[in-house]
């Protein structure tokens, strides 16, 4: 019998996967610790340098900018996106629940930090969450 949930969940299961496949793939075989610079004493290592991903998941800050927070660094009040990305971010991700009650981690949400993680240069990954509570 057909049951559209599981075959939902298979898929997206399956989307998953690729998109670990992808971001794994992306690491060139010479990428190892020992090929990697060593940080100099002062120095933080930089993810460009290292080929690794340094990210953070970031999926509740729409709805805290929706509540008046701001972000800043030394070079004062910025996107959180550019902050990040200037101390070696080079990664995010964001969940997409199921049927959220609330405007937040909703497709168009998502869709549209998604284009945000773009501007910014940063790699995009997607944690889809099959249910809406922990």
């Amino acid at each position: 019998m057909f049951r559209p949930k599981a075959a939902w969940a298979r898929f997206l299961t399956s989307l998953a996967a690729l998109g670990f496949l992808s971001v794994a793939s992306s690491c060139s075989p010479s990428d190892s610790a020992t090929d990697a610079p060593r940080a100099e004493a002062g120095e933080t290592a930089s993810s460009e340098r290292t080929g690794l991903l340094v990210g953070a998941d970031i999926s509740f800050l729409p709805e805290l900018e929706d509540h008046g927070a701001v972000y800043s660094d030394e070079r004062g009040v910025r996107d959180l996106l550019a902050i990040l990305a200037d101390h070696g971010f080079n990664a995010v991700r964001l969940k997409l629940w199921h049927t959220p009650e609330a405007p937040y981690n909703t497709l168009e949400q998502v869709m549209g930090m998604a284009r945000r993680i773009d501007d910014a240069g940063m790699v995009f990954l997607l944690d889809f969450h099959y249910s809406d509570s922990w």
